[in-house]
């Protein structure tokens, strides 16, 4: 965190246990401000929705790997759909599907530029703030669970009473 910025002083929280977490842990231990990140490790679904409430910002910086390219940032749905603050990611796979035109958008592997949006987002007004995430919020109601299914029982209602072709 660069001294004097908006981040400077807040609490980093790192969820899940993915491959690089020890790297990360041991980078993060080795910084001046290592008292202030939290790692967490397995998330259940209970704690998740809260925990990404709570956030004032969230962060999911995806890259494409020769084994993984994210197909769509269902994590990035499921946030926006909590509330708090809001998304910072980066435009790979499906992403851009997932979030729309309500996240801010970072170039991939570039972390001054996920510093200078984290600033950016923890500058805004926290009304502002709030109704950033509420827009988030409607644009992902698209993938709640329960709308896609609606729409789904809803195609096959449609089908089982369209005339038979002959």
């Amino acid at each position: 965190m660069r001294s004097g910025a908006p981040a400077a002083g807040q609490r980093l929280v790192i969820a899940g246990n993915g491959p690089q977490a020890d790297e990360l842990r041991a980078l993060a231990a080795a910084t001046p401000v290592a008292d202030r990140i939290t790692f967490l490790d397995d998330v259940s679904d209970d704690e998740k929705s809260h925990l990404m409430a709570g956030c004032t910002a969230f962060v999911l910086p995806s890259k494409p790997r020769p084994e993984f390219v994210e197909t769509f940032g269902i994590a990035l749905a499921e946030k926006m759909l909590s509330g708090g603050g809001p998304v910072i990611t980066t435009d790979t796979g499906g992403i851009g599907e997932a979030v729309g035109d309500t996240a801010v958008v970072v170039p991939v592997s570039d972390p001054d530029a996920i510093a200078a949006a984290l600033d950016d987002v923890l500058a805004t007004d926290p009304v502002d703030r709030a109704a950033w995430a509420e827009r988030s919020r409607e644009y992902a109601l698209q993938f709640d669970r329960a709308v896609v299914l609606d729409k789904i029982l809803d195609h096959v209602a449609a089908l089982e009473t369209a005339p038979a072709l002959a």
